[in-house]
């Protein structure tokens, strides 16, 4: 799997490693321990953390995707068309600098509203 890059936040709402793929986790504490994940301080220690890849998938959240987002070359958004309770948004992007590829819409049903 493609290694996933994420905030101490968000590293700390999944509360666990995902299989199969590298975790990255980028905080300012110098003396954070996040088991089973790689612990960076920089988003340029986390991009040599991630080693040669063709991509690196950046989970979250909002400071992260702030800073990310002018390096990145292709976006995997899933847009939600609903009014949701949060804390963490995506930052505001052009579609017109972007060239869609892949598109695929699914209804509200009984367990996705």
């Amino acid at each position: 799997g493609k290694p996933l890059l994420m905030g101490r936040r968000t590293w700390e709402s999944i509360g666990r490693p995902l299989p199969g793929r590298p975790m990255i986790v980028l905080t300012d504490d110098r003396r954070y321990h996040a088991a089973g994940c790689t612990v960076v301080h920089s988003l340029a220690e986390a991009l040599t953390a991630a080693g040669a890849v063709p991509e690196i998938m950046v989970i979250g959240g909002a400071i992260l995707f702030q800073q990310t987002l002018p390096l990145a070359k292709r976006l995997y958004l899933t847009q939600v068309e609903a009014d949701v309770p949060g804390d963490t948004w995506f930052p505001d992007w052009n579609p017109a600098e972007w060239a869609l590829v892949w598109e695929d819409a699914h209804p509200a049903d009984e367990k996705h509203t």
